[in-house]
């Protein structure tokens, strides 16, 4: 069901999703597979949108810490955006 709800997202779309489950069960596999496809999406309408952004949550905590606080750019843009391991991270 969940691959099937992936498959059928388009870019008109107007939500997101929350996949959750167990370490290892292909999480991460299924939404960077779910990425390619908005990506071809995109680039077969020829269109100047941007692309799907990819961040490990842990990564993007330490590039917000790093630069003061300051969103990086793709995770402001209007592109579909993964964050991958939300909820591993340590909290301080």
């Amino acid at each position: 069901r969940v691959v099937r709800l992936l498959q059928n997202w388009r870019l008109t779309d107007d939500f997101g999703f929350l996949l959750i489950g167990p370490a290892g069960c292909g999480k991460s596999h299924l939404v960077l597979a779910f990425a390619q496809s908005v990506a071809r999406q995109i680039l077969s309408r020829n269109t100047m949108a941007p692309l799907p952004g990819y961040y490990p949550v842990v990564e993007l905590l330490a590039e917000i810490k790093r630069t003061d606080f300051d969103l990086p750019s793709r995770v402001r843009s209007p592109a579909p955006l993964i964050l991958d391991d939300l909820g591993t991270e340590h909290i301080t």
